[in-house]
């Protein structure tokens, strides 16, 4: 009914939108997590994956043969985020809350946006959408709960203009595409949840990347890394304006370090849209979960990430290729409500698609894809998001 839009751009920042919050001092384990946390649909935890020393890749472990330098990168990236003097309760199941401005560019236009949001990771984890006008003001609720004997039920209510209702649950075969909306909903949380603890990633191999000597490149906007053809980088600047004065994405690129983390922990924006049948066909065909490539670029001053490319695991592939991205953080914020602590959020993200580059461009770079200079997506978090929010079953039911 309502999400369609929200779920991309909130999928495109989920790399960021909650490094940090209060389990990064929660024990590192193997298998399902403790405290009755479930995976949300299409991510068994209990699938085996093998890192790169042979073994089964578990979290927070980074690999036997790990250079020392990705290892303390990892680590500084981590304590970055860790918000200062906050532990977590082991068991607690995690919930937080987000409030948010975005924005979703297509060929038709701009669509922007204001949400409250709510996950709760128990059972097949739950989910509470609320869109708002531009006061502030709640237009409608969609939410996925547990009701009777820990049955899913999902609900929707329209809460202002002339088409007030009263809850609606969404029982019926034609609002099936709205059950599995929520459902999507539910997998973008767990991923959410999932990266508030980044020492839980399953790590299958963790290395430096580096652009190569003496390229010169990044004047034309284009990453040299060293065994890639290249990454050709939006021409805007970091507010994502065509033109505009301040610094470039390229001028930003150039002071970062480089980390590249492979992990199956991860779901790209395809894995995001499918539906319960087809993930548990999936499982049933014996498709385990999808390795990825996050190449962090991270600030040397502070550790905390800048742009982050998501590209296929194969390590013999390209980093751009069809359907890799490209996500820019600035502005980084501590955000919580007054008297909770605080967790380093980033203010505003854009996230760039690939895109084919022009015969002019392909001539004078050799390369045939680039990310667009138009953002996809804008996403500006409220300082008021609460990444420790102590929700409870109850509260993703009609009340």
């Amino acid at each position: 009914m309502q999400l369609s839009h929200l779920s991309v751009s909130l999928r495109l920042g989920v790399l960021f939108l909650a490094q940090s919050t209060t389990t990064l001092a929660a024990p590192v384990q193997e298998g399902p997590p403790a405290g009755g946390r479930l995976a949300a649909p299409g991510l068994d935890l209990g699938d085996k994956v093998m890192a790169q020393d042979g073994q089964p890749a578990a979290r927070g472990r980074v690999p036997e043969g790990t250079s020392q330098g990705a290892s303390d990168l990892w680590r500084k990236l981590i304590t970055s985020l860790a918000p200062p003097k906050v532990r977590a309760e082991a068991n607690a199941a995690r919930s937080f809350e987000l409030e948010f401005n975005g924005r979703i560019r297509s060929e038709t236009g701009s669509n922007e946006y204001k949400a409250r949001f709510a996950y709760l990771e128990q059972g097949p984890g739950l989910v509470r959408a609320i869109m708002l006008n531009k006061r502030g003001e709640a237009k409608s609720i969609q939410t996925r709960g547990l009701g009777a004997g820990d049955r899913s039920e999902y609900w929707f209510k329209k809460l202002i203009g002339d088409t007030k209702s009263d809850w609606i649950e969404l029982t019926r075969a034609d609002y099936r595409e709205d059950r599995d909306e929520t459902d999507r909903w539910a997998s973008i949380s767990y991923d959410i949840a999932r990266l508030t603890d980044p020492a839980s990633f399953r790590i299958v191999s963790l290395q430096l990347r580096s652009i190569k000597d003496g390229s010169t490149r990044i004047g034309q906007g284009i990453l040299d890394f060293q065994n890639d053809p290249g990454v050709r980088l939006p021409d805007t600047n970091i507010h994502g304006v065509v033109g505009g004065r301040g610094m470039t994405v390229a001028q930003l690129a150039n002071g970062l370090v480089w980390l590249e983390l492979a992990t199956p922990d991860f779901k790209d924006l395809s894995s995001s849209k499918k539906t319960r049948r087809q993930l548990r066909q999936e499982q049933e065909a014996g498709i385990g979960p999808k390795v990825q490539r996050l190449v962090f670029g991270i600030d040397p001053k502070t550790s905390r990430p800048q742009l982050v490319i998501v590209a296929p695991h194969r390590s013999d592939m390209p980093l751009q290729v069809g359907g890799s991205l490209l996500v820019q953080c600035t502005d980084w914020i501590l955000s919580g409500p007054e008297g909770k602590p605080k967790s380093y959020v980033p203010g505003s993200f854009l996230s760039y698609e690939t895109a084919a580059a022009t015969k002019e461009e392909e001539q004078a770079t050799g390369l045939r894809r680039r990310f667009s200079n138009s953002p996809s997506a804008d996403l500006y978090i409220s300082e008021l998001s609460d990444m420790a929010a102590r929700l409870r079953r109850e509260d993703f039911l009609p009340h």
